[in-house]
């Protein structure tokens, strides 16, 4: 790295883009995602907080997991997606900051 911060690179904003761009066009894909990341990958806890049945939950992870190109069961793949979340937090709260401070 060249001592930028992550969240403001483009390969920040790059990750961002291609994890969570195919999540943005289904329902609730990216919530059910944000939940499951949430419960730690639990399957059960996370039907029971969406209030949804155990195989639907799995369905939903199916199709997550097919809209990324990669299985979210796995550790290393959960941690990618968490990871261009909390990117996409971050440049989403630098965004509000800096149009807050232009009406200074």
């Amino acid at each position: 790295m060249n001592g930028e911060p992550v969240a403001d690179t483009e390969r920040g904003r790059q990750l961002v883009r291609e994890v969570l761009g195919p999540l943005r066009s289904g329902p609730d894909l990216l919530d059910t995602l944000i939940a499951y990341l949430g419960n730690g990958g639990n399957v059960n806890a996370t039907a029971r907080v969406l209030n949804v049945h155990r195989n639907t939950m799995l369905a939903k992870l199916d199709r997550i997991s097919r809209s990324l190109d990669m299985d979210i069961r796995v550790p290393e793949n959960q941690f990618t997606v968490w990871l261009a979340i909390r990117l996409g937090l971050l440049d989403d709260v630098q965004s509000v900051l800096e149009r807050e401070a232009s009406f200074s």
